[in-house]
């Protein structure tokens, strides 16, 4: 089977700009193809996000346990003040131990065989 031919622009270089250390490679792919990977990455990389709130909430529920001298409000004695704010803390760390486990480490190269389609 032939292999399409394709041309690609020349650049002049100067004899001193060359680098015998140096490997091209170069990946021929379809737009709608490559618009199609990279937003399945984006979502990946979206999902991969989804710790950083419940952590985000678990440092805020910390840094307000370490901070506040809880007090009787709304007919709710202090001690459940406090204990709501524990058990926020503790699910907000549940939650986000369980994201960061679930979060799919793909490197680059991963990605890059996926564009080239093997």
């Amino acid at each position: 089977m032939n292999k399409p031919k394709i041309e690609l622009a020349t650049i002049p270089v100067s004899p001193d700009d060359i680098s015998t250390n140096l490997q091209v490679g170069v990946i021929v792919v379809s737009e709608d193809k490559l618009i199609r990977i990279l937003e399945k990455d984006r979502e990946r990389t979206k999902k991969n996000m989804a710790w950083t709130a419940p952590a985000s909430f678990f440092i805020t529920l910390i840094v307000a346990i370490l901070t506040t001298d809880f007090k009787s409000r709304w007919g709710m004695p202090a001690e459940a003040w406090q204990a709501l704010f524990y058990v926020g803390a503790g699910l907000s760390a549940i939650f986000a131990v369980i994201y960061w486990c679930k979060v799919d480490r793909k490197d680059m190269d991963k990605l890059i065989e996926e564009i080239k389609g093997k």
